[in-house]
């Protein structure tokens, strides 16, 4: 599998985490072992903790614990938005879930 195509560069810890996500996107095996949905994003997240995406994606998934410590799901929005205040979803989501402070701001 090519890999430049979704990342746009050969190695370096996106381009795990890239591989990572096109191999197991709705959970499956890698290299022999069987992983979820939420195993792969926190997987993505102990390679990259500044996935602002997966993040997101752990957040869809109720949460969960990333490199010993436990996220909510809205903890999980608020820290993709950190990451990437321009993640229109994670908006879309905190919104439904009644708002929240992120970065000190009240919304």
């Amino acid at each position: 599998m090519d890999y430049t195509r979704c990342c746009g560069r050969r190695g370096g810890p996106r381009a795990a985490v890239h591989q990572e996500a096109v191999l197991c996107p709705g959970g499956g095996e890698v290299q022999g072992q069987q992983y979820t949905k939420k195993q792969c994003y926190v997987r993505a997240l102990e390679i990259d903790p500044q996935n602002s995406n997966a993040w997101f994606n752990l957040g869809t998934q109720g949460g969960g614990e990333v490199q010993g410590q436990q996220y909510t799901k809205k903890q999980c929005y608020v820290r993709a938005l950190e990451i990437d205040p321009r993640n229109s979803n994670a908006w879309h989501i905190l919104g439904t879930l009644g708002g929240v402070e992120v970065q000190g701001q009240q919304y």
